[in-house]
């Protein structure tokens, strides 16, 4: 798919066809809309298991963070503390992903 979406995106430069546009921009728009999908799979995946597996909570945390210190501190929107207890951070977290969890319904 991302083959494809490059492959027309060099023919609509050589050419400067608007048949070869369209053809980029839908290519273009399939392979946003698989990769939109499979990010919200992971992020399910991870609501579902990180409770019974802290392992992959860690990993998530460690992936998503910007800062290379070992002490996080997280603020909760709403709140004026900093959390700074690992086990309040992890249910600070999954309480944010549960309530902006995206349900895919299977039809």
């Amino acid at each position: 798919m991302i083959n494809k979406k490059n492959t027309d995106w060099h023919r609509y430069q050589e050419t400067r066809d608007i048949k070869r546009l369209r053809e980029y921009k839908k290519a273009r728009n399939c392979v946003r809309k698989e990769t939109r999908t499979l990010e919200k799979q992971e992020q399910l995946h991870f609501v579902r298991y990180c409770k019974s597996n802290p392992k992959l909570f860690w990993k998530y945390m460690r992936n998503k963070s910007s800062s290379n210190s070992r002490h996080l501190k997280v603020k909760v929107l709403g709140e004026e503390a900093l959390i700074t207890e690992n086990k309040a951070k992890a249910t600070a977290l999954l309480q944010y992903l549960l309530k902006n969890q995206i349900v895919i319904s299977s039809n």
